[in-house]
């Protein structure tokens, strides 16, 4: 029942502290209150007010004692000394209560388990929320942590409970994770631009696979694994065919046509703007074959015969055909013919 206040008023008069004295025949003096008019009685001082106000007070000292010895509710705080086997002294703890908060300033940084004793009584372990024993590191110089006992352990308050799989390795470089071993640096470093430094690791008919360094790639157009092969060029791919987007240029060259010869004192075919310089012309006379002679044949190749270059005259006798000119946009080839006759004629190249 809630306490009800007394309401306390002063007592009013017309002359307050005023008395007429009698005389007693006893030689005593009586002072009889002489006060005129009573303006208002107030509350009188008597045993049954007074008494209510003992009751209160018995009743209220119950409470506090009541809140002291309730260490579930409102828990208890000290200084806990040592390093792992933690000792501490608080006030109104006898035993171990199942959910009793005991709040402690750390005085160490702990090295592995730890245990905490409170006046005198047994070591019990503190655990993290996941019932894992502490790790070192995990309660710091200075540091105020929170417990509450489960019948078995002290349990940490606010530790995080439960951690995930990742660990140094799966973090970035420059960012922290918690763990089971406190909060720890990433060591996964973080790729940038194109990375020299993987290696084939294997290849079929349409693919290659290529081993990457260790680390993140965050998937960016200009970020990604570089493996470098100088062989790997256009002029060694097959003209028209593309390699992971890289056209080929390796191919033969080829033009043919059809001119006539201009007369004089030499004989020359003369072919213009044939688009690349030729390796191997061929020219005969139009409605003749090479074993009817009127044929001229220039070729060169530094990496065979080196330059090969003849022609066939009318009569079928062959002679150095020194004189003539090829270049990437003409040439000009020696014949065997005094009149102007229409030549068929067949040019090859090679990048």
């Amino acid at each position: 029942m809630a306490y009800q206040p007394t309401i306390w008023e002063n007592r009013e008069v017309e002359r307050p502290r005023t008395f007429t004295m009698q005389n007693n025949p006893d030689g005593t003096v009586t002072l009889i209150p002489a006060e005129g008019v009573v303006n208002k009685p107030g509350t009188p001082i008597m045993a049954v007010n007074m008494n209510k106000i003992e009751d209160e007070l018995v009743r209220q000292d119950g409470v506090v004692t009541k809140h002291l010895d309730d260490l579930v509710t409102h828990g208890v705080y000290g200084i806990a000394t040592g390093t792992n086997a933690l000792k501490m002294s608080v006030d109104n703890v006898t035993s171990y209560v199942e959910g009793m908060l005991v709040a402690f300033k750390n005085t160490t940084t702990n090295t592995g388990a730890v245990t905490l004793g409170i006046n005198g009584l047994d070591n019990k372990s503190i655990r993290k929320s996941n019932g894992n024993p502490l790790t070192s590191g995990n309660l710091k110089v200075g540091g105020v942590y929170q417990v509450r006992y489960d019948c078995v352990n002290f349990i940490l308050l606010g530790e995080g409970g439960e951690y995930g799989s990742a660990d140094r390795p799966q973090v970035l470089t420059g960012y922290t994770i918690g763990t089971d071993n406190g909060v720890v640096s990433g060591t996964m470093t973080s790729r940038i631009g194109f990375v020299s430094g993987g290696s084939r690791s294997g290849a079929g008919s349409t693919y290659i696979d290529v081993t990457p360094p260790e680390g993140y790639y965050n998937g960016a157009s200009n970020s990604g694994v570089r493996v470098t092969d100088s062989n790997f060029i256009p002029a060694n791919i097959k003209k028209g065919t593309s390699i992971f987007g890289i056209v080929g240029t390796l191919g033969g060259q080829y033009a043919k046509g059809q001119a006539y010869n201009s007369t004089g004192s030499v004989e020359y075919l003369k072919l213009t703007n044939i688009g690349f310089q030729p390796k191997l012309v061929v020219a005969k006379k139009n409605g003749k074959s090479a074993k009817d002679g009127y044929c001229a044949i220039y070729y060169i190749s530094n990496e065979i015969y080196g330059d090969l270059d003849f022609r066939i005259s009318d009569d079928g006798r062959i002679y150095s055909n020194s004189s003539k000119v090829v270049s990437s946009s003409e040439f000009w080839l020696q014949v065997d013919s005094i009149n102007s006759v229409l030549f068929n004629w067949e040019a090859f190249g090679y990048p």
